[in-house]
């Protein structure tokens, strides 16, 4: 595997997406990993949340790394005035920071 982190994109709430080999993680602006790289992919933080892919289902973190939300949508947008878009059994809604 390689071991090479790689900088995406630009820092959103003081965090960076980072790509270890094929997994996605973050890093903060001391360039040290602030959630480690061990997801398939993930979304930029929004609202102190980011959305994160693992085993084909998506969820939501914390900026500890902490899952707030399972993953188990199969798709899913970064949160806006406190909801997210997400999709589910090819049905699209609205979710809150609580999952409600």
């Amino acid at each position: 595997m390689n071991s090479e982190i790689i900088k995406l994109g630009s820092f959103e709430e003081d965090l960076i997406i980072i790509r270890m080999g094929d997994k996605y993680g973050f890093m903060n602006k001391n360039d040290e990993i602030a959630v480690k790289p061990i997801y398939e992919e993930v979304l930029a933080f929004s609202e102190n949340l980011a959305g994160f892919k693992l085993n084909k289902k998506w969820g939501f973190i914390d900026k500890s790394g902490k899952t707030v939300i399972k993953p188990k949508f199969d798709d899913v947008w970064s949160f806006r005035e406190g909801l997210a878009r997400v999709v589910l059994n090819n049905k699209c809604g609205l979710i809150n920071t609580k999952d409600e």
